[in-house]
């Protein structure tokens, strides 16, 4: 959820904004408003458009306010991961830091097939 000081903040710039409706920060002022809160792929976008925005973009999507509440969530999510990933050495689990993943096993795939003559 997004504190409501934040919301008000960013309902308040959005209604008063006249301006262009295609820069970025406009459809990310609307769902904020409409939905109260971010998911974790959303907290992503935002703290890049905070770090490569202009002036505009950055008081409609909440200011620094928003870049403070951003930067936490996602401080918040990374601890918990590294607990998560802690916890799961601590229990014995293998390469609990490590992706499991799966290798090509063939030297070209079909989409680099290359015919010579």
């Amino acid at each position: 959820m997004i504190p409501k000081k934040i919301l008000n903040s960013i309902k308040e710039f959005f209604e008063s904004y006249k301006g262009n409706k295609k820069i970025v920060g406009y459809g990310f002022a609307q769902n904020l408003i409409k939905d109260g809160f971010v998911t974790g792929h959303q907290l992503k976008k935002l703290k890049n458009v905070f770090k490569n925005t202009n002036d505009i973009t950055y008081s409609l999507i909440g200011g620094q306010e928003m870049s403070n509440f951003v930067n936490q969530k996602l401080d918040d999510i990374r601890k918990l991961n590294d607990k998560r990933k802690a916890l799961n050495d601590y229990a014995g689990k293998s390469n609990a830091y490590r992706k499991t993943h799966t290798k090509n096993v063939s030297p070209l795939s079909e989409s680099f097939i290359i015919f010579f003559r």
